[in-house]
């Protein structure tokens, strides 16, 4: 049966408990999903470096359901009466982070995103550093 036709609305004293325990779920086991790289020194199996990995999955999890949440109020009356669906640029970044988040590769990707853009500004500034050292000396 069609939600449409269930008239099935999407409740947040359903969604919210469903995407707590989801959060948590990524949350409470990075390490055993993941294949996570436990760093070596004084870090190596210490308290701190486990709360941080459980507190960055669960906040990366639960952004993901967050996004979610707001694609519902956008698109979700598609799925309960006829719409024509507009995707907006907010829209699929949401989706995109939707996405990402509840498949728990939120923390990865902007991992990522902040070693690319910092490897590039690292990279610009020594470009720029040479070009000068040229001009000047």
């Amino acid at each position: 049966m069609l939600a449409k036709e269930a008239g099935m609305r999407l409740s947040p004293w359903l969604f919210w408990p469903f995407a707590l325990t989801a959060s948590a779920f990524f949350g409470l086991f990075p390490w055993r999903i993941f294949p996570v790289q436990r760093p070596d020194g004084p870090w190596k199996r210490n308290w701190p470096w486990y709360v941080y990995q459980a507190w960055f999955n669960f906040i990366g999890s639960l952004t993901g359901w967050y996004a979610l949440w707001a694609l519902r109020s956008s698109w979700g009356s598609c799925l309960t009466s006829e719409c024509s669906l507009q995707v907006t640029w907010g829209g699929a970044l949401h989706g995109l982070v939707a996405l990402a988040g509840i498949a728990g590769q939120l923390p990865w990707a902007l991992s990522l995103l902040i070693g690319g853009f910092i490897g590039g500004v690292g990279a610009v500034s020594q470009a720029a550093a040479s070009t000068v050292s040229k001009h000047v000396g």
